[in-house]
């Protein structure tokens, strides 16, 4: 008994564990319906031309999600929109449904490798509120820093094996792979959590390793989210492309 309230004194002075707080942090995230988030993607070991240096995350890509309608995405001066599974996109005057090459091929009436790729990880572009959604479950061991950042709790920790493997796919497949490809896994997250119990920022790296006909690849990935404009955020999108993306 005298333990038992030694114990019970030490939590409530403590107050919650780091990963009790994470988990609260993240509930609060995947119930966000309406917001804005800027992504910023650093992506090493591709090779290659156009996508090595990053493809589509070379440079920030700013979307608005609205549950009720759709997610809008810009990118460079490409404007996109999904719903589901389903991205459309602009292609001079006329708004196309985004359809995935086999093969992982580009060509064709994609635009060329370069803009195939670049709609690919746009179409597999996962949103804040999916992702956070029980994050505390992909994560090693929550770690929570003595000293804050922004006037923001920092929480960290490695990624298990099996987040890794998902968190690290790019444009909603395996790592940069295909063809069979065997990969390997690992990485670490990082989350800013402000005095109202929100993520307004977090940033996952991952490293793949593997080969891909005989070439050994190494890629790492490091993507940073930060979040605004929680209830926000308004998502119109244009009558004709609403059209595409709805299937009329």
């Amino acid at each position: 008994m005298k333990i038992a309230l030694v114990l019970g004194v030490a939590v409530a002075l403590c107050g919650s564990a780091p990963d009790e707080e994470l988990d609260k942090a993240a509930a609060k995230a995947a119930e966000m319906a309406k917001y804005a988030f800027k992504l910023t993607s650093k992506i090493e070991g591709m090779g290659g031309g156009g996508g090595g240096g990053g493809g589509a995350g070379a440079r920030p890509t700013d979307c608005k999600v609205d549950k009720d309608v759709a997610i809008e995405i810009k990118a460079g001066d490409q404007t996109a929109y999904k719903k589901g599974e389903v991205l459309v996109y602009k292609e001079g005057d006329a708004w196309k449904k985004y359809e995935r090459q086999q093969g992982g091929g580009g060509g064709g009436g994609q635009g060329g490798n370069r803009s195939a790729r670049t709609m690919g990880l746009l179409a597999g572009l996962r949103t804040p509120h999916e992702m956070l959604a029980d994050f505390g479950k992909k994560l090693k061991e929550v770690k929570k820093a003595e000293a804050k950042e922004n006037e923001c709790t920092v929480f960290s920790g490695d990624l298990t094996d099996e987040a890794a493997k998902d968190l690290g796919r790019l444009g909603g497949r395996g790592g940069g792979g295909g063809g069979g490809a065997e990969f390997t896994y690992s990485g670490n997250a990082k989350l800013w959590v402000n005095a109202e119990g929100a993520i307004v920022k977090f940033e996952i790296f991952t490293n793949a390793k593997g080969k891909i006909r005989d070439r050994d690849m190494d890629i790492k990935a490091t993507r940073t989210y930060e979040i605004s404009d929680v209830g926000s955020a308004k998502v119109e999108v244009p009558e004709d492309a609403a059209k595409v993306l709805n299937g009329q």
